[in-house]
């Protein structure tokens, strides 16, 4: 597993203003959920990721995960433009898989034991990792 690049001290000093621009949003699918925020979170850190993925594009992946197809592709999605990295490695940005009561979702690791994610019922929330299993860990290529 590599390591990768960690995020610059100027996009972690940043990321409190993110977060707090996306905090309490209500999911809706297609607007704000996993995949939107992490495009809303990394772009205004200034770290583009990819808008399509095979033939799944932001403009027809509302449509098939309501379908039930996607769900392998997201994770697919995600593992396409980052690497694994071991728990004893993370850090500030990473992506993380994590699986819950009834429920596997990805979250973006925020330091100190906490990441943010998007959930049907609650929409943006920051949450503590403790309460979780973490499936996997990633870092995106690059940055």
């Amino acid at each position: 597993m590599g390591q990768g690049a960690v995020m610059t001290r100027e996009q972690i000093k940043r990321m409190p203003e993110v977060v707090a621009g996306l905090l309490d949003k209500q999911y809706k699918l297609g607007d704000i959920d996993c995949l939107k925020l992490f495009h809303l979170f990394f772009g205004q850190l200034g770290i583009e990721l990819p808008q399509k993925y095979k033939d799944i594009t932001f403009d027809n992946y509302k449509e098939r995960w309501e379908l039930g197809e996607l769900r392998d592709e997201y994770f697919e999605y995600i593992r396409s433009f980052s690497e694994e990295v071991e728990m004893e490695y993370i850090a500030h940005g990473d992506i993380i898989i994590i699986s819950g009561a009834d429920l596997d979702v990805s979250g973006i690791y925020l330091g100190n034991g906490h990441f943010i994610c998007c959930l049907e019922d609650c929409g943006v929330q920051v949450m503590p990792i403790k309460l979780f299993t973490v499936l996997e860990a990633r870092r995106i290529n690059g940055r």
